[in-house]
């Protein structure tokens, strides 16, 4: 009870105090896991993130590919007009 109540504690300090069994990332975990439940081959499966439903309807008004954008904003780059001018040249005597 008192290491306890909800705290957060770092992972060096959590080892110390005997809160976790080691210190790793998800692919240690995911090791540890597949080894604690005797698998000698297991897979990992990422699933993406559910878009919400604005997002999944924004992305249905654009059919363009990621070329097309990048076409898209280079032409738009060139066409906007440059400002270009000669200084005078200033001689100090």
């Amino acid at each position: 009870k008192k290491i306890g109540e909800g705290r957060v504690w770092l992972g060096t300090d959590a080892l110390q105090l005997g809160l976790v069994d080691s210190l790793g990332n998800l692919n240690d975990a995911i090791k540890k896991a597949a080894a604690l439940a005797g698998l000698e081959e297991y897979a990992k499966v990422a699933y993406p993130f559910k878009k919400s439903y604005w997002e999944e309807l924004l992305a249905s008004f654009d059919h363009t590919t990621d070329e097309q954008k990048l076409l898209m904003k280079i032409k738009n780059l060139c066409a906007q007009p440059r400002i270009m001018a000669k200084m005078p040249e200033v001689i100090i005597k």
